[in-house]
């Protein structure tokens, strides 16, 4: 792996017309998916099983996919909508709330049919990954 190279898919693209477009916009956002999952009580134990670890595993994931997904060029600026009465994002319940969100760097060769969908590229490496982190 190497800077400019392409991320490895495990899956095939899933592009909103199959080839660049951002897919998903009828699902659950990331701030209702948050609520529903971590929503509980203070101080009592989770059904679940859901503990800090989770938040941390994920925050820990979450900024391995932002030093891996630096913009492209040119900029594309896209909004991802925040539900109605948000308590952080949206306390006085406006209902036109979003959250920015920047699409990663891709190969400029890609993302012009659906034989060829949008291939993000690599931007950050680390070199050195630690495997003891948890």
């Amino acid at each position: 792996l190497f800077i400019g190279s392409r991320l490895t898919r495990k899956t095939p693209a899933s592009y909103a017309d199959g080839v660049y477009m951002m897919a998903g916009v009828d699902r659950p956002g990331a701030r209702t998916l948050s609520k529903l999952f971590m929503r509980g009580q203070d101080g009592l134990p989770s059904l679940a099983n859901r503990t800090a670890l989770l938040a941390f595993f994920g925050q820990v994931v979450t900024g391995e996919i932002v030093m891996a997904s630096e913009s492209g060029c040119p900029i594309e600026h896209h909004r991802i909508p925040v539900d109605k009465c948000d308590h952080m994002y949206d306390p006085e319940c406006n209902g036109a709330k979003y959250m920015p969100f920047l699409r990663a760097a891709y190969d400029r060769n890609t993302g012009q049919s659906p034989n060829s969908p949008r291939e993000q590229v690599i931007i950050f490496y680390q070199a050195t990954e630690d495997k003891n982190f948890l």
